[in-house]
């Protein structure tokens, strides 16, 4: 992963949401389920799962923190929340990790506000500020 490769020190994924209700809408921050990946499995699934549950509390800070952002940035939109999610293992993500959807493209009313660059705008200057937020902090053991 390109993360991982520039030694990158989190990862933050960005998704468009998608439900089977057009109606919903929302933003939502997602952080890995402790043992997310079956341990079972062993090989790349476990060693993810070890090397994500090394993270797991900065991960949940992450999104704490990105969250936080998005909420200022879209008042009026509706909060889904931080959630924890059987991520998908990325092999070799060894950083604090988070999915972030902003809106969801089911939607027929967010999939408009997508198309406006002023709302993908605020999307990217909240996220920013979470990221931003989240590294100036650092938890005690962490380095900064």
């Amino acid at each position: 992963s390109e993360a991982v490769g520039r030694r990158g020190s989190v990862f933050v994924s960005i998704h468009a949401g998608g439900f089977p209700d057009p109606g919903r809408q929302g933003y939502a921050v997602f952080v890995a389920a402790p043992g997310s990946a079956d341990r079972e499995a062993g090989g790349e699934l476990g060693a993810w799962d070890a090397q994500q549950e090394r993270h797991l509390e900065a991960s949940r800070r992450l999104a704490r923190a990105v969250h936080r952002a998005l909420a200022e940035a879209l008042p009026g939109q509706a909060d889904l929340g931080v959630r924890e999610l059987r991520l998908f293992p990325l092999p070799g993500l060894d950083m604090p990790a988070v999915v972030v959807e902003p809106a969801v493209l089911s939607s027929p009313v967010q999939e408009e506000l997508l198309r406006d660059p002023g709302f993908r705008e605020k999307i990217c200057e909240a996220l920013y500020r979470g990221l931003r937020s989240f590294l100036a902090s650092p938890a005690e053991g962490e380095a900064p």
